[in-house]
């Protein structure tokens, strides 16, 4: 079986490329959105579907270049991700607020976004809501419109922290599977040219 032609594999990994940024789109718009992403941005899985797809335009205008950007996305990549799982892990609470999705059902569960310290308003919620109680038990008995109040600046904070990582990361994600991709492609274009030369 005769060698494939350069431009064909490089057209097939493009193809490969837009159908996997198209998977990743999906996914931030459905599954990350209602698992992951914190009830109060969840307008970011529907932005970070955009940002991958404008990233996806990028990486097609600018193919021939992004495999020599790539340790650079890798390690932009890695950061964000380490930062935003810290976030993750840290300031958000899963808890269940609202009322039943069917009559006598259970409250359904949500992810919420903290901040990192209490404002004066939020230390004087135990004298109201019970003290000793665990963030999740407050949340769900002031409910998350009070986590604004209780948190004030730090809560803008990490707000704008898990955003700005989230779409950080989506962005540098695809230029780094785009780069991957490519660099793959030079592989076996040149193991083929070396395979054809006697």
């Amino acid at each position: 079986m005769p060698p494939l032609p350069p431009t064909t594999i490089l057209r097939g990994i493009r193809a490969l490329h837009i159908l996997l940024c198209s998977v990743i789109a999906i996914l931030s718009n459905t599954l990350i959105k209602s698992r992951l992403i914190p009830l109060q941005l969840d307008v970011i899985g529907t932005v970070g579907a955009l940002f991958i797809l404008v990233s996806l335009l990028l990486t097609l205008v600018y193919w021939n270049k992004l495999h020599k950007y790539l340790n650079a996305y890798v390690i932009i990549s890695g950061i964000a991700l380490m930062a935003l799982t810290f976030i993750q892990l840290q300031y958000v609470i899963t808890a269940h607020v609202g009322e039943p999705i069917t009559p006598g059902g259970q409250i359904p569960e949500q992810q919420y976004l903290i901040g990192f310290k209490l404002t004066e308003y939020g230390e004087q919620r135990g004298e109201l809501l019970g003290s000793g109680k665990s963030e999740k038990e407050y949340i769900e008995l002031g409910g998350e419109g009070e986590i604004p109040k209780w948190y004030g600046s730090s809560f803008e904070i990490t707000k704008l922290g898990y955003a700005l990582f989230y779409m950080i990361f989506v962005v540098s994600a695809v230029l780094t599977l785009a780069g991957v991709l490519r660099r793959s492609g030079n592989i076996v274009i040149e193991s083929q040219d070396g395979q054809s030369t006697p």
